[in-house]
């Protein structure tokens, strides 16, 4: 009676809140991401555009609540493992769940939770428990072709003609990318994904092989005993990402200090980016609640090669191969990469170990440069790390410990607290030895790479009642060796969130970050924004929302000040399968006081552009739906600066103060 009573209320609570407020994958993926996407530097971006694809796939192939494992649950980047034992302990108590609205009366977690998990998960009558044939796995699955375009209407700098009539840029101006996927629930999946950067021609001969990047991929999962096994490219993380970093990376937030697993995230890669996944094998085993991982690789990377081409000093990760100098620089050197894995969740204990070795065909030896003084010389290297979780219905604990071959250690160990159902309590301890050396690591904190870096980072989020939450972190921060301008800061924010009714909510951010530079003046450089936003629903199938934001920086005798003011409408018509979304924004700032905004695009494509100088900008966003097959989406872009004639320099450079980018997606499935 008691589980009915829940169903029923669950149920009404949902059906009223879906009539008035519109659960938007898009929007749910801006708010994941948005902390993520701010971060101002190319590294983190390009692992924000990782995670976006990686979120768009999960929600693609949706996770049944019924069955779900607590490693698949740990998929879910907002689930922490408290939330995750609550979810369990609910269906081993009250069975399965036949509507999500059942996720409204587990106490641990909070609207937002349903709201994010109404995108990523799916309840019903249980699923056929029994294993298909391989026939049926092989033959009655979805087929999928996606292709994406994206290009610069006005012509750049490298694609114009000289007195000659030669170009610097062999190829058109359009960046290509095709995927196809056959997927069989969650069995069996393979497919292939080819892309091309603006300026790469289409081609054969001299390191060119049709599209400039190819990926591919076979997936077999859910047979017996074998958890997983992918063969072609894939990603694979482990614990905090202090050896293994791939997968979703959202970085400081006020909701996560980032993976809470000490076990291992394993998937395929379809992203087009061309340097952060392994190619070769992996395979998954599990045994009840002992799991054991293994993988090879064999990766051709670009790099920049010293005079006799023994040695190489920089790594490239753009992927762009435009011109002979670019080209020059691909598949320089091989990276053989291997490991192993083992993990053991006891009741509410995780444990996990792993060892990684990888080898270079060159040696690779750094810069001759200060910041790169505690960097060594390396041909090979071999890492261990030791991964634990302990949760109970009131707090979490858990933490990651590594070394490297010559006994370098780092650490990173978090606490979490969750007294009661309307506050979080978040305290984690990083300390980064300088001399930490792991090339596939990518873990919480202030640099990219994962060394040199002591922190303690404090975060909250507090519910008062229905309609009112705050949250914030501070991170405090230092590198013990001067390694970049930077020695030492702290990172604050505070957010306040407020439902005023179901149709309309208020949001107030503040950002500041202090930074003791130690050049060219010691002295600390103070980034500081305040981020106002209204939305309103005034129709279930209407949505509206204006930002205005103010950003200051100070760094000795500088003093700059900016602003961005920015309207959003996105209207879903009932009549058509139509979805339209548009922006127009008006921004003036100097660079160092530049504000990052989450935009709308077409799927697969991320967007989170610097708005500095001054000018505006605007978008719109179109979509269809045409039968159950086929989707199409368009974006049309641009910006236009008020107070220059020139945009950007070098080869992007734009004669005139308009840039324009169109981005087409098109999905057909079979």
């Amino acid at each position: 009676m008691k589980k009915l009573l829940l169903i029923i209320a669950a149920f009404i609570t949902l059906s009223a809140q879906a009539q008035n407020d519109d659960i938007n994958l898009s929007d749910v993926i801006s708010e994941i991401l948005e902390d993520a996407a701010q971060q101002d530097d190319e590294e983190h971006y390009t692992l924000a555009q990782i995670s976006s694809e990686y979120l768009e796939n999960l929600a693609a192939s949706k996770l049944d609540l019924n069955t779900a494992t607590w490693s698949e649950l740990q998929s879910l980047p907002f689930l922490t493992d408290i939330k995750i034992e609550a979810i369990l302990n609910y269906r081993q108590k009250y069975g399965c769940f036949y509507s999500l609205g059942e996720l409204r009366g587990i106490q641990e977690l909070t609207q937002k939770d349903v709201r994010f998990l109404s995108c990523f998960v799916m309840a019903g009558e249980p699923a056929e428990t029994k294993q298909p044939s391989l026939h049926r796995m092989l033959t009655d699955g979805r087929h999928s072709i996606t292709s994406t375009l994206k290009t610069v209407l006005e012509q750049q700098k490298a694609y114009r003609e000289d007195s000659l009539g030669n170009k610097k840029f062999d190829g058109d101006r359009s960046a290509v990318c095709v995927k196809y996927k056959y997927s069989y629930k969650n069995y069996i999946a393979y497919g292939f994904t080819a892309e091309k950067d603006p300026g790469e021609p289409f081609g054969i001969g001299d390191k060119r092989y049709g599209f400039d990047f190819n990926s591919a991929f076979i997936r077999i999962q859910n047979i017996g005993h074998l958890e997983k096994l992918i063969l072609g490219d894939y990603i694979v993380k482990f614990g905090q990402g202090l050896i293994l970093g791939g997968g979703f990376s959202a970085g400081k937030s006020t909701a996560s200090t980032g993976s809470a697993s000490s076990g291992v995230s394993l998937r395929e890669y379809t992203s087009a980016n061309e340097y952060w996944f392994y190619r070769g094998a992996a395979a998954s085993i599990r045994f009840k609640n002992f799991g054991v991982t293994a993988f090879a690789s064999r990766n051709k990377n670009d790099a920049t090669l010293s005079g006799d081409s023994s040695s190489f000093s920089t790594v490239k990760t753009t992927g762009y191969h435009r011109t002979d100098r670019e080209l020059v620089s691909k598949d320089n050197y091989t990276q053989y990469t291997g490991g192993i894995i083992a993990t053991t969740h006891i009741k509410r204990f995780q444990l996990g170990f792993a060892a990684v070795g990888y080898k270079f065909d060159k040696m690779f030896e750094p810069k001759e440069q200060l910041r790169y003084a505690c960097t060594r010389n390396e041909r090979e290297n071999y890492c261990y790390s030791l991964s634990y979780h302990y949760t109970t219905t009131l707090l979490s604990i858990y933490g990651e410990t590594a070394m490297d071959k010559e006994c370098n250690a780092a650490t990173i160990n978090t606490l979490e607290m969750r007294p009661n159902a309307h506050i979080k309590v978040t305290a984690m301890y990083r300390n980064y030895s300088k001399r930490y050396l792991a090339f596939n690591a990518s873990a919480l904190g202030e640099n990219s790479k994962v060394n040199n870096e002591e922190g303690l980072y404090l975060g909250a989020e507090i519910y008062l009642g229905r309609k009112l939450a705050l949250s914030g972190y501070a991170d405090i921060f230092r590198m013990p060796w001067p390694t970049s301008k930077v020695s030492s800061g702290t990172d604050v924010i505070a957010q306040a969130d407020f439902k005023a009714s179901k149709r309309y909510t208020v949001s107030l951010k503040w950002k500041s970050k202090d930074k003791l530079q130690s050049s060219p003046v010691e002295d600390y450089a103070k980034n500081q924004y305040i981020r106002l936003q209204n939305k309103f629903s005034p129709s279930d199938n209407t949505s509206i929302a204006n930002v205005i934001q103010w950003s200051d920086y100070r760094y000795g005798d500088t003093h700059d000040r900016g602003y961005l003011i920015y309207q959003n409408v996105t209207f879903k018509p009932r009549q058509i399968p139509l979805t339209i979304a548009a922006r127009y924004a008006l921004f003036s700032a100097p660079y160092n006081a530049r504000m990052y905004a989450y935009e709308n695009d077409v799927m697969y494509f991320f967007s989170v552009p610097a708005y500095y100088y001054e000018g505006c900008r605007y978008y719109l966003v179109l979509g269809t739906q045409i039968g159950k097959r086929v989707k199409l989406q368009t974006r049309l872009s641009q910006w236009r600066y008020f107070d220059r004639n020139v945009i950007s320099s070098g080869d992007n450079q734009i004669d005139g103060g308009n840039k324009t980018e169109l981005n087409v997606y098109l999905q057909v499935k079979i």
